[in-house]
This record gives structure tokens, sequence and C-alpha cells, in this order.
């Protein structure tokens, strides 16, 4: 292979002391006892890549007859262009075990070594040299490329003569004495850097602080699923090199209350993911979420909301449906006086609420809608009901909720199998399992709810979050995407200032309810006006086909509910046979969704329900009544406060 093409760039200033914490005590003699092994680098087979070169790395060791101007043809000077920057900049850059491979092959190794046979006949002779860049390319690579980096590979006889390994890394040093390096596995001084058999080479302190400084270049991490399937959390030290790569597509892509999301490129020798995402593109990208340092929260209360949120991605885990986002990897390592507690995903190119932004109707088709609709609703019967071996333990049956879905938590990427892309819900960090018993036992006041999308019964005493919970949101998602899909992002703006209003809380918002004083002191729950208005104006679209009509039906009679003695929301399993046959009628009649047609029927509407509400919202209510309108028609009992406290739909 041909030395890649140079690319210049500005000289680079190394540090020579950036590595203190690999200063280690020296007790009677011999080096303190170290938790830290080396990490060998795996390699993916699926990528050939040569990636970003960079021309000065190293400290300025020349010979005294070289010219800065001219090309470096020596192995060191092809392995700094070789090199791949790293995202944090500053000179940093790393080596992935296959990239080296690829760089240092034994033609070369052998080319470097022929070069050593004048300087030094009597360790280097030509016809030996094929063998030694074998034995050197086997068990000696990365302590050979150290060594070129510094233009001392000469020195890699007296390593082998040491029996001095690739595996005897990380080398570890005390900066007291002469920077003197030791072993990792033997905690003996390494020789080889004390004093060389050739009399002519002296190592200096510095260059030993360099091999230190730099030896973890050589082993960045690589990321991969475990045998199981999932996801890998590890905790790393200060010196890890995580194989982000300096590009054009790396930045800080969203930062939130809780956690920041930057988009980082993965160097592909440095990741197994290429196989396993099979229904989504990521050209490398992927999606790094790094939770906040909350003040109020002590290290070890942040660590157990980090584990947690790692739990409930993984329980999701072995489900590998292509609508439900996947966590790939985990990792916990120093920042400060703290750690930081990362997760990775594939990089979405943006979420629902921006591809309705910057997309409309006229751009992708109806029939994709369907399946996208089709799809989501599967991963929530997922969610909600998965498979008995798909969740752990295996013994015990168990059901799940999202808790969070909104159109931020969907989220689009480029697929290879359709033009238009495909959606998937994310955020599962969000979701809970519960057993048979407590499927729908988690409190209103346990969870964070979204307030546009809450469902009535997060205000009502005794009042669970349940499955029930995710249909009312997927309900109005469902709505807001039928108002884009006939009306443009104009149309869900209008929806959004029809829904705005004062809530008993005091605060303006676009919640799909609203409450009422009845007559006697009491209060109901119902479905806001501008929904119901809004809905019919759909209705009556001119756009609208048979299979738009058949979408609102189901909205606004089976999923935007208010719930009651006798009205339930659809499950998630009725939902998906709902939305099938649709999908199916529409395979097989292109008129069902490409047809205008006028509402076949009136929708159904159900009467305002009676509400019993918790004490906090009930002294908010009793403090704001005036302005809130008096409902004086017929409504519907509520359930009791036991009946919502052991809601379960069939």
């Amino acid at each position: 292979m041909a030395p890649p093409e140079q690319i210049v760039l500005p000289k680079v200033t190394v540090d020579f002391y950036s590595a203190s914490n690999k200063a280690i005590p020296v007790k009677d003699g011999k080096i303190a006892e170290s938790n830290r092994l080396p990490t060998p680098a795996k390699s993916s087979n699926n990528y050939h890549l040569v990636s970003e070169r960079v021309n000065s790395l190293a400290p300025s060791i020349q010979h005294e007859d070289s010219d800065s101007d001219q090309e470096d043809t020596t192995l060191g000077g092809v392995l700094r262009k070789c090199a791949i920057l790293h995202v944090e900049g500053g000179g940093k850059c790393f080596w992935p075990s296959q990239l080296l491979g690829e760089v240092l092959t034994v033609q070369r190794i052998r080319t470097e070594l022929d070069e050593y046979v004048d300087l030094f006949p009597k360790f280097y002779r030509r016809d030996a040299n094929i063998q030694l860049a074998e034995r050197i390319r086997e068990r000696y690579i990365v302590i050979f490329a150290l060594l070129c980096l510094l233009s001392k590979g000469f020195c890699i006889q007296q390593f082998i003569a040491e029996q001095v390994k690739d595996s005897h890394l990380p080398f570890l040093i005390d900066r007291r004495d002469s920077c003197k390096l030791f072993s990792a596995t033997t905690n003996q001084p390494i020789r080889s850097f004390q004093k060389s058999q050739l009399k002519t080479i002296k190592w200096q302190p510095h260059e030993r602080d360099y091999i230190v400084s730099y030896q973890d270049s050589f082993f960045p991490v690589v990321f991969g699923l475990d045998q199981s399937g999932r996801a890998q959390h590890r905790d790393f030290d200060n010196e890890v090199i995580l194989p982000f790569m300096l590009s054009e597509t790396s930045s800080t892509t969203q930062q939130g209350g809780f956690a920041t999301v930057d988009q980082v490129e993965v160097h592909p020798y440095c990741h197994s993911f290429q196989n396993i995402l099979p229904s989504i593109r990521t050209k490398n990208l992927f999606a790094m979420k790094k939770l906040h340092n909350h003040p109020n929260k002590t290290q070890k209360q942040r660590q157990e909301d980090f584990e947690k949120e790692v739990r409930m991605l993984n329980r999701f885990a072995n489900l590998r449906h292509d609508h439900l986002v996947r966590l790939l990897a985990s990792w916990s390592r120093p920042r400060s006086s703290v750690r930081e507690y990362c997760l990775l995903f594939p990089l979405a190119r943006c979420d629902l609420d921006l591809y309705w932004v910057q997309h409309s109707m006229s751009d992708t088709t109806t029939r994709w809608i369907a399946k996208q609709i089709l799809g989501l609703t599967d991963a929530l019967r997922s969610i909600h009901d998965p498979p008995s071996d798909a969740l752990k333990p295996p013994d015990q049956r168990r059901y799940g909720r999202h808790g969070d879905l909104k159109p931020e938590n969907i989220l689009w990427y480029d697929s290879p199998h359709d033009q238009h892309g495909i959606l998937v819900i994310a955020d599962l960090g969000a979701s809970a399992v519960n057993s048979l018993w407590s499927r729908s036992a988690v409190g209103n006041e346990a969870i964070q709810h979204t307030p546009r999308y809450k469902p009535p019964e997060c205000d009502l005493r005794g009042g669970k979050i349940s499955r029930s919970y995710d249909i009312w949101t997927f309900g109005c998602i469902l709505l807001e995407l039928v108002c884009w899909c006939l009306e443009g992002q104009d149309g869900r703006h209008a929806f959004f200032l029809e829904r705005f209003a004062p809530y008993p809380t005091g605060l303006q918002t676009d919640m799909f309810f609203d409450i009422k004083p009845a007559v006697n002191g009491t209060y109901v729950v119902l479905v806001k006006e501008g929904v119901t208005k809004r809905i019919a104006s759909l209705h009556r679209h001119p756009g609208c086909t048979e299979f738009i009509h058949d979408l609102l039906y189901l909205i606004e009679e089976q999923m935007i509910v208010a719930i009651s003695e006798t009205t339930n929301r659809i499950t998630s399993a009725g939902l998906y046979d709902t939305v099938h046959r649709m999908k199916v009628r529409m395979d097989g009649d292109h008129r069902y969704y490409k047809t205008p047609s006028k509402m076949p029927r009136p929708s159904t509407r159900f009467d305002p329900v009676q509400a019993v509400f918790q004490p906090r919202m009930l002294d908010q209510l009793q403090s704001r009544v005036e302005g809130l309108g008096i409902h004086s028609g017929p409504t519907q009992r509520t359930k009791s406060e036991q009946q919502l406290q052991n809601m379960e739909y069939e």
C-alpha cells in the first residue's frame, strides 16, 4: 500500500506532561500495583479507510541533517500522516489497530529495518529482516510504532531481547526518577528505556514521557454489543481514547434540561454496528448523550439515575424492532471532580417535530405515512406487551409503557430500504416496565409529563400512569400529523393557537383537554372544543380521503378520549389491528388513500366526565374557578378512585 497523500497542517506543540495520572508511587524499589490493564483493540473487516491525516504529532526529534521542508518518508512519517485526528483537537489523535496493521505491513517494516543495516550492522542484517519484520508485526507492532514516531525504531531489537511485548502495555511512569518506565503486567522497570545496547543512543526523560503520553492512542475504544446483543457498559479512566474523529459533522446538536446530545463520528474500524442497524443508515455518525451534573444530586444519585436509564433501555434491547431506537453503548469517565455518564445511539437526521417544519406533504407519500404509523403502532404494542422471551426475567410476564411520547421523541432516519426514511420511537429511558400486578400502578406524581400531551387522568385522585396514557399521547401526535398532511405546518400552528388557553394552574397551555366547573361545586374534564372543531374541519377538507377519515375517527373515538366508568381507550394491540386493516385496504385499493371523499358519518362524541381531583389540583381550581365557564349538560360518571388505581385495559 502506497503512503497516503500528504496533507499540510500547522505544526503541533506536544505537552509532554499531560499524562500525569499515570505517575504511580514506588514502594521498596518496585512499582505499586495498578488495576489498569491494556484494552486490546478489536477491528471491523467491513470498511477500508485511511482517514484524516496529521503531519506533525510527535515532538521535533529529527536527524541533524534533516530538512523540515522535505516530506518525511520514514515509517514514523507515514504513521503521522495516517493518524486520525481526534474531535478534542489540540493534536490529539489515534490509530485503530486495523489501520495500524494496514500501515505497518511486513514489507514496510522490512524496508524500515533495512535502513538500520548500515547504521547498526551488529543488530540488523538484510537476510534476517523479513523474519524480524514478521515477528515485530505479530507481537511488537505498537511498541515499534511508538519507537518509529520518536525516530528510534532501531531500538526494537533491545525490547525483543528483553521480551517486552505489546501485551506489557500500558507502561507506567515514575516521574520522580528520571521518568523511569515500568511494565503494567510485571511491575518491573523496563531496562530498554534506561540503557541502550546501542552505545551512541540515549533515552531522554521527555522521550520516555512521550511514550506514556501517546501509548493509549494505539488502543482507542472499540464499540460493540455483547454476546446477548445488548449494549456494553464500561467505566473508563482519564487516559481512554474514545474513537471520535475530528470532522465537519462533529457538533453539539441539542441542549436539554437533563442532558446534552453531541453528534460524533466514530471511526469505522472502532465499532461493529454496521450490520446490526439494517433499517437505518448512520454513515458512522452517532448521538452521544451526556447526562448533566445536577447540582442538587450527589454522585451516588447521578449514578443511580444513569444505571436506571441504562437498565430500562437494555430491557427493550431484545425486541430489536425497526421502529424502536437502540442503545449501542454506555460508559462513564472522570471529568473534573465528577464522573461523566454517556450513552451512544444511532444519530437521527431530525425528530418528527423538525421533520414537519422541513418537509411538506408533497415530499412524501400517504402510503409512506401509513407505513410509518403502522410501524410506530407495532413498536408501541411491543413496549406495552412484549413477547414473554423478550424481557428478563423470562419466567415472569412483564408489561411496559413509554410515558413521554411526543414529536421530539420520534426520530427520522435515512433508510437504505425507503427513500423517505423511517420514523423511530426514542427516549425509552423514560419508559417503565411493570409486572402483571403493577403494570398500571405508577402514580401520576411519579412521572414527568410533557404538559401538551398529558391526558386528564394525570390530575385525578387515584389516577395512574398506565399504558392508556401512551394511547392518548400517540393520538395527539397522530392528529397533528393529519393537520400537517392536509394543511402543512401552517395548519399545525393554527391548531396550536386553537388549543392555547389558560389552565387552572395559571399557566397558558396547548393541552388537548379542558377542566370546567359543573353544578353543585363539582368539576368535569372534556376534550377541548378546539380539538373537536379542528377534527371536524379536517373531515371537511377538500383533500381528505377515506383513509384520512378513518384515521380521524380512530383518533377522536378511541384515542383522545377522557376515561370514564364506561369508556376506555383502545389498546395498543387493538390499535395495531385497526391500522393494519387500513394499510391492507390501502395496498389493495389506491382510491382509498388517493381519492378525496366526503365524511361518511358523523363522529361519535362523548359527554364530559365527572372528575375528582387531587387535593393540590383542587386548591388551584378553587382559586381560579372564575373564567373557566360552567358546564350544565349531561356528564359521564368517572371511575372510582379504586377503579383508577386498579386500571388495566384488556
